[in-house]
């Protein structure tokens, strides 16, 4: 946490839209947010994201997901920049009442520009997960995660 006894401005915005349905749910959210200094302007940082979701419901017991994120964050007066965010996509299978079997595949990176230029990586990764509820809320899923089981 930067540190000054001058003033600071914290500018920011943030704005969704989701569309639900039965079988079809839509997410997408995006910010801004602005940190200014007036005694020490070198640690003036701005950010910015975006994140989409799509999720369907293929058959009672089969849906999927795709995921998409992207973050920028820059230091203006540094020169300094960095993205990064991850892109995906899952299968959730609900075997019986109770049981649910998750897959998902995922693709994160991150790159820098400026003082840390070429400091970045990209990395995929699959997540497995079995998971057993004998104490759900009816839709063979836990409490909380939803009627769909992506939430």
């Amino acid at each position: 946490a930067t540190q000054t006894s001058g003033n600071a401005l914290h500018t920011y915005g943030r704005l969704s839209w989701a569309y639900h349905r039965q079988r079809t749910d839509i997410d997408i959210s995006g910010g801004w947010d602005r940190q200014a200094y007036d005694v020490q302007s070198k640690f003036n940082f701005t950010t910015s994201d975006i994140a989409v979701t799509l999720r369907r419901q293929l058959t009672p017991r089969l849906s999927a997901d795709i995921l998409t994120t992207i973050d920028r964050g820059q230091y203006g007066n540094q020169g300094f920049t960095n993205n990064y965010g991850t892109a995906g996509a899952g299968v959730i299978y609900r075997p019986g009442k109770w049981v649910v079997v998750y897959g998902r595949f995922d693709h994160e990176f991150r790159t820098s520009s400026g003082v840390a230029n070429g400091l970045g990586y990209d990395e995929n990764r699959i997540f497995v997960m079995f998971g057993y509820y004998p104490h759900t809320s009816g839709t063979g899923l836990p409490q909380g995660m939803g009627g769909n089981g992506l939430n």
